[in-house]
């Protein structure tokens, strides 16, 4: 195949290698395109951070306006009609960006080139597939070969996978199967008046239309009707000027739209149109404090999906719990459960190096032979497991599932605990086949634990929620 991509970018990028290699980071200007009519200046900031190549925004403020990860994206491709022109290419957004120099361009792309892989793609000599970059095999030194033979007489060949028992299962903390697969229907009389906090969700049989009373009561939801209908004239009467301005909002707005078109499982565009207008009404509720994210639209749909049915009149929607209601009421509704889950959501959240010494020390007691397996690995940063984490472990499963899932978390009392509970359960469910996958490939060890997890039962995972929870409450 002949790769007939911008002979410049190519020529540039060789001749900027040597100093791309001892670049960590570097500045540039460029043009956010959102769509065919609109762009949005911006300072493109490129480094590395704990190995991860990060992208991020600047306003001519230097304030930031977005942040995205490499690991965001599945492929970059370069325009046939526009030299400057990049597009980076995820499963939730795209981003298109125009550069003002070749040289700028060529930088950005000889630094992803040193620091991911490009595989040209089989159906377009303008794209390249997004893939981690393998570690290039060095000629050993004299050094080299003395430190081998050093390790393999004081490790006696240590192997690359090594076998342990599930301590959790021999303990008795983490459940292996469901102690039964029979159901017992939730009455309407215990959503309403059961303390939730107390009840073994995974026992039960709810049918949808008690999650809305479910989920108003682990809430408790204010009164944010008058507020709402604030928020709401403010973010239409923006004025152009400060359209022009705000550029996060741009951004904001851009993001959601795109997540509409390509990703959202809403099916009318009353829907639709329900979801831009209670996610630009927490935008100005938040402003600076709200980005556009998985986590943020995960909640967004739950809530959504919970409480109201697929279909849509055009001036009313029909609600899971019977009946109808108006377009603004149905606004007023969801905007005020989303806002407070908001808030418990953020005041809960850990960043990734605490979470991850949580997980740990909660591991080294639940299963310790678990823990030894992360350990084996050097693995104290447990961020392949935050993505699901962020979507309340949803990914993969139905919608009463993953209803179940999220009345789950808030039943638990503190979100980091729930989030906490389930990625050791998980890991424990997860440890047999985990451990037979060479130590040295992390990679595959991320990959396939995300992949696995999607697998485990919405009920197992709550159950040992419930177990983990209940032992730790009375060990404290």
């Amino acid at each position: 195949m002949k790769l007939d991509i911008c002979p410049d970018i190519i020529r540039k990028s060789y001749s900027l290698t040597y100093e791309i290699k001892i670049l960590q980071h570097f500045h540039m200007k460029v043009s956010l395109v959102l769509d065919d009519d609109t762009t949005i200046p911006a300072t493109l900031k490129v480094y590395i951070q704990k190995g991860n190549v990060l992208f991020e925004y600047l306003d001519q403020n230097d304030h930031s306006i977005i942040r995205d990860s490499i690991t965001q994206f599945r492929s970059i491709q370069f325009s046939e009609e526009n030299a400057l022109k990049t597009t980076i290419h995820g499963p939730l957004i795209d981003r298109v960006i125009q550069f003002e120099s070749m040289g700028d361009h060529s930088k950005f792309y000889n630094f992803l080139r040193e620091n991911v892989q490009l595989e040209p793609s089989e159906t377009d000599p303008r794209s390249f597939i997004i893939k981690e970059k393998q570690t290039e095999q060095k000629q050993p030194t004299l050094t080299d070969f003395v430190h081998t033979i050093v390790k393999t007489i004081v490790n006696k060949n240590e192997p690359s996978i090594i076998k342990r028992p599930v301590d959790g299962f021999t303990y008795g903390t983490i459940v292996q199967i469901l102690p039964s697969n029979k159901l017992v229907p939730l009455t309407r009389e215990e959503a309403e008046t059961a303390i939730l906090s107390s009840l073994p969700l995974n026992t039960y049989s709810i049918s949808h239309e008690l999650f809305p009373i479910i989920f108003t009561r682990l809430i408790n939801p204010p009164d944010l009707s008058s507020e709402y209908k604030k928020l709401k004239e403010q973010w239409q009467l923006t004025s152009k000027a400060e359209w022009d301005y705000f550029l996060k909002m741009r951004v904001f707005v851009h993001s959601v739209e795109k997540y509409l078109e390509k990703t959202s499982r809403l099916t009318t565009e009353t829907h639709k149109q329900l979801f831009f207008n209670i996610s630009l009404a927490l935008f100005t509720r938040y402003f600076s404090e709200l980005s556009f994210g998985p986590k943020l639209m995960c909640v967004i749909e739950l809530i959504i999906n919970c409480f109201l049915k697929e279909t849509s009149d055009g001036d009313s929607f029909d609600l899971m719990a019977g009946g109808k209601l108006g377009i603004e009421e149905t606004e007023i509704l969801l905007f005020s459960h989303i806002s407070e889950i908001w808030e418990i959501v953020t005041k809960s959240q850990l960043s990734v190096e605490k979470e991850s010494f949580n997980i740990l020390n909660a591991l080294s007691t639940i299963s310790p032979s678990t823990k030894a397996i992360l350990d084996d690995r050097n693995m104290k940063l447990l961020d392949f497991a935050i993505p699901d984490a962020d979507l309340f472990f949803t990914r993969g499963k139905n919608l009463n599932d993953s209803l179940l899932l999220f009345a789950a978390a808030l039943a638990t009392g503190d979100i980091a605990v729930f989030r906490k509970n389930v990625i050791c359960s998980s890991l424990v469910l997860l440890h047999e086949r985990l451990q037979l996958i060479p130590i040295n490939d992390t990679k595959t060890f991320s990959e396939t634990y995300c992949m696995e997890l999607r697998n485990i039962k919405a009920r197992l995972l709550i159950l040992n929620n419930i177990k983990i929870h209940l032992s730790q409450q009375h060990s404290s």
